[in-house]
């Protein structure tokens, strides 16, 4: 598995297609809530998949939008991944870090889409070496 990704650079913009994916960590979430939020509001059918990393349940930006717009949108699918979870005794989900068997369990036929990945500040220098492991390219 080949995941291409590549820092906010120039105009962010999101790609015309049906397919997307989009992974962020922390407070990089913001640009993929401004894409999410467009696509609700087109309200087409689509495919979306939506990761969000942040070191503790507390620390998932928009979970509560996030939740909504996947109970309004049945194309999209959220996957939520704290490192930490002792916060929340009643956490539903997995924890630790992104991995390539996560995503490998998470998101079934990843090669198929179109995606932006974003990985910033303190997440991106803690996750370099998790990067690698799941395949991202360096361009």
């Amino acid at each position: 598995m080949l995941l291409k990704a590549s820092g906010p650079l120039g105009t962010f913009v999101r790609p015309v297609s049906k397919k997307y994916l989009f992974l962020s960590g922390g407070s990089g979430i913001t640009p993929l809530m401004s894409m999410v939020r467009d696509l609700a509001d087109l309200a087409e059918p689509m495919d979306i998949v939506f990761m969000h990393a942040a070191r503790s349940s507390q620390h998932l930006v928009f979970r509560a939008e996030l939740t909504h717009l996947a109970w309004r949108l049945k194309d999209l699918r959220l996957h939520f991944l704290p490192e930490d979870v002792s916060n929340e005794r009643s956490w539903p989900g997995l924890s630790g870090r992104i991995s390539k068997e996560y995503l490998s369990l998470a998101i079934p036929g990843l090669g198929g889409k179109n995606g932006h990945v974003l990985w910033t500040g303190t997440f991106y220098g803690r996750s370099k070496t998790d990067q690698r492991r799941v395949g991202r390219s360096n361009r």
